[in-house]
């Protein structure tokens, strides 16, 4: 009954978990978004002060370190531990990040704000609509379990 019971609650925590890496993902781009538009800075100083909430950037920063360039290093890194979808995203994302000039990593910001939004609602109805389905079928199938055993 328990493994059933663990397995529909670590079902439910994917989902939040999805929720929660999303959210972090969307306050870099804005926090990104900003230091471009008044620093100018490159993008591997961005990602080392602004991704600090990204669970990928430490092993990221020690590609950057080991001599890796950052389009190599976010390729490796970036979407590690995601869903498909959603690390496709976080691909795309690096693949423009610094490949133009500021008012086109504006736009190109902007984009991925609207995009990520787009996809945390998704994960936002996704957990309000399936987490506690997750974990009540796991509670139920331990118990039917145990009584087919019985």
């Amino acid at each position: 009954m328990g493994a059933c019971a663990a397995a529909g609650f670590a079902q439910s925590h994917k989902l939040s978990d999805r929720v929660k890496k999303l959210e972090s993902f969307l306050k870099f781009i804005s926090n990104a978004k900003s230091e471009i538009r008044y620093t100018a800075a490159p993008v591997e100083r961005i990602l080392a002060r602004q991704g600090r909430d990204l669970d990928f950037q430490p092993a990221c920063l020690r590609s950057l370190e080991g001599g890796s360039d950052f389009y190599k290093a976010w390729e490796t890194c970036a979407g590690v531990g995601w869903n498909k979808k959603d690390a496709a995203l976080l691909q795309e994302f690096g693949r423009g990040l610094g490949a133009t000039d500021v008012e086109g990593q504006l736009a190109h910001c902007d984009l991925y704000l609207r995009l990520t939004e787009e996809r945390l609602d998704e994960a936002q109805r996704d957990r309000d609509a399936k987490s506690k389905l997750y974990a009540t079928l796991g509670v139920s199938g331990g118990i039917a379990a145990v009584l087919l055993l019985i």
